[in-house]
């Protein structure tokens, strides 16, 4: 599956707000990761700092990269030949930032490329005049229309007493002309005399980039306003509503809903942020349902509603994809009554279609990477994929086990969150639990019981696992770090145990990332549950593009590496050395191990594209797949 775009963050290594940056244009045009229900651009967002191996132009169809020019960049030489390499790569469009007095020369002498900048070098003091030259550029680069202006169409009432919505149609158009590079249509100048008032407004919302309709007390009464809202809406034109009632109003007009809308706050700059955002939104979902979608199906770049079925063939039966959040049952009720020959689905609905893990238990063992940000990933995208697995695993009826601690920002603090929201989105009991969550000792002498109450109330349940026999028993509730090889031994002893207690109650593994060094146990976390997991003849998928155990595991796997290669990496730890000089790890299990066994419902050939995707949604819907094949 080869997204329609990716975004790559190119900055110099030492650029000291590069990862922050990258962190923030990941939150705007891939998704919040600390939101795990929010509804994100869903566009991949990658950096590279000129470290080899970090940017791959097959990631998707289309690569935008944002370059962070500063003074850095400016004095390394290495870099005017990635950037030539860039402008010269047809599928590559490079967007140059200048952030520094000297880097605009970059640009300017080097590649004539005009370059954005700002009043300060500070992108952060400049995020949102960034915000809309990024969504500029990046819709007119997935349009394949990079040469031309992105046109906005400003619906209005001129019947309003005070005049407000011809006053502020004017204000919007004269910021557009003046403080950005869009190109407004505006009836009362741009309407030709002596041609076909009608044919004019229609071919002009037709070919508009985005309908802007400011909502003012008389816009629901004007005949035009609605017949411009309804063309907007037939030819899936992206909408945005701008609220600026005063007052009462005889009857609101139903077909104004279902877009986005805000409320004029005498700044048009937000606003237009929210329509670029919307239009981006749509190029992006429209091409990426197209290439999801089989050929008896249809996409809609938003949310389906009575006015879009109205175009939709009336053949026997077909499948609707709209983009995520999915609707409420309320809603699908009333679409359905209308149009009982079309399925409504969103992408995570559609791929889990047909699939009941009800009962399963899929474990996932995904952990922070060692050599993450060497792939050009930041810990955002673990995250993700932290995310959109369980989402499509719960989807599909399932629950999910995990064995993790309880450091702020981990993988169990998301878990939490994902389930408590989950649950509340679903209307789901209160005794209704989606994850368990074992802990291994000695984390379980530091959990409260107030803190598994808490677990409790947010649908995680906490399974805490008795220390392995040969923990003394004054320490068993009472346990003070240290590195004394007692300790350590104790301490892989009782997260052996703890995994193979967790693996009783497993359908499946997922695994990803992990550490390959500077890790507690015996071996990599990860790669001792794949071994408990393979002893328990329980299916196994191994997601290599996360770099880690996981990628030293698939490439193991692949006979790309020797199986020894994680004793060798794992020595480079003075802790893991100590713990070897007393209890020795045998590794000769992984020798002649293969993706065959694997055993987990999917190819060869799809295996292997687990082994070095990143594309979560196409690992999502391998994984689904193998578990449909395998677990039914």
């Amino acid at each position: 599956m080869n997204k329609p775009l990716a975004i790559y963050v190119a900055y110099h290594k030492d650029f000291v707000d590069g990862l922050e940056i990258y962190s923030r244009i990941y939150k705007l045009l891939c998704r919040d990761s600390k939101d795990p229900l929010a509804d994100g651009l869903d566009i991949p967002v990658y950096f590279t700092t000129g470290i080899e191996g970090q940017y791959d132009p097959s990631r998707a169809q289309q690569i935008a990269v944002i370059v962070l020019a500063e003074n850095n960049m400016w004095r390394d030489k290495t870099w005017y030949g990635r950037i030539k390499t860039w402008c010269q790569t047809s599928q590559c469009k490079v967007i140059p930032i200048v952030l520094g007095e000297n880097a605009e020369m970059l640009f300017q002498n080097k590649f004539s490329l005009e370059y954005i900048r700002f009043n300060t070098f500070s992108l952060l003091d400049n995020w949102s005049e960034l915000e809309t030259r990024i969504y500029d550029v990046l819709i007119r680069l997935i349009s394949h229309k990079v040469k031309e202006k992105l046109s906005i169409f400003i619906s209005h009432s001129k019947k309003d007493k005070d005049q407000c919505g011809v006053i502020l149609a004017k204000e919007l158009k004269k910021y557009l002309q003046e403080e950005t590079k869009l190109n407004p249509f505006f009836d009362v100048n741009d309407i030709l005399y002596s041609e076909s008032f009608c044919n004019q407004i229609i071919d002009s919302v037709k070919h508009s980039a985005i309908f802007i309709f400011l909502n003012t007390s008389t816009y629901s009464t004007r005949e035009w306003c609605r017949k411009e809202l309804l063309y907007a809406k037939r030819y899936s034109v992206p909408i945005i509503a701008v609220r600026m009632i005063n007052g009462d109003t005889a009857r609101v007009f139903p077909y104004i809903g279902n877009v986005p809308g805000t409320i004029y706050g005498n700044d048009w700059k937000p606003i237009v942020n929210l329509a670029l955002r919307t239009a981006l939104d749509y190029a992006y979902e429209t091409q990426f349902l197209q290439s999801i979608a089989h050929s008896d199906s249809i996409v809609l770049p938003c949310a389906p509603e009575a006015a879009s079925l109205r175009n939709v063939a009336r053949r026997k039966h077909l499948d609707l994809l709209y983009p995520e959040p999915p609707l409420g049952d309320e809603e699908l009720r009333l679409l359905k009554d209308l149009r009982d020959n079309i399925s409504f689905y969103t992408p995570m609905e559609y791929l889990a279609k047909e699939m009941d893990l009800k009962e399963k238990n899929i474990a996932v063992s995904i952990s922070e990477s060692s050599n993450l940000s060497e792939l050009g990933m930041g810990i955002e995208v673990l995250d993700d994929l932290m995310i959109e697995i369980p989402k499509h695993i719960l989807k599909a009826n399932g629950k999910l086990v995990y064995g993790g601690d309880l450091r702020d920002g981990g993988f169990t603090e998301l878990f939490r969150d994902l389930a408590c929201q989950y649950g509340l989105r679903e209307h789901a009991e209160g005794d209704v639990e989606y994850f368990t969550n074992f802990f291994a000792w000695p984390m379980t002498t530091k959990i409260t019981q107030e803190e598994i109450d808490s677990y409790q109330r947010d649908r995680v349940q906490c399974v805490l696992v008795a220390p392995s026999a040969d923990v003394p028993q004054e320490l068993k509730k009472d346990f003070e770090e240290s590195m004394s090889s007692d300790k350590l031994l104790w301490k892989s002893h009782s997260l052996t145990k703890m995994r193979r207690e967790m693996e009783q109650s497993v359908s499946a593994r997922i695994i990803a990332g992990g550490k390959i060094y500077g890790f507690s146990g015996s071996m990599a976390g990860v790669l001792e549950e794949f071994k408990i997991a393979q002893e328990m003849k329980h299916p196994c998928f191994v997601l290599g593009g996360f770099g880690g155990a996981g990628g030293l595991l698939a490439a193991v796997l692949k006979g790309e590496q020797p199986f020894t290669a994680f004793e060798e990496k794992a020595m480079t730890d003075e802790q893991y050395m100590l713990l070897q000089s007393l209890e020795q790890t045998d590794y000769q299990w992984l020798q002649g191990k293969t993706l065959i066994d694997l055993d987990n419902g999917l190819t060869e050939s799809e295996n292997k594209v687990l082994f070095t995707s990143c594309d979560v949604i196409e690992i999502v819907s391998l994984i689904l797949k193998g578990l449909k094949n395998k677990l039914r």
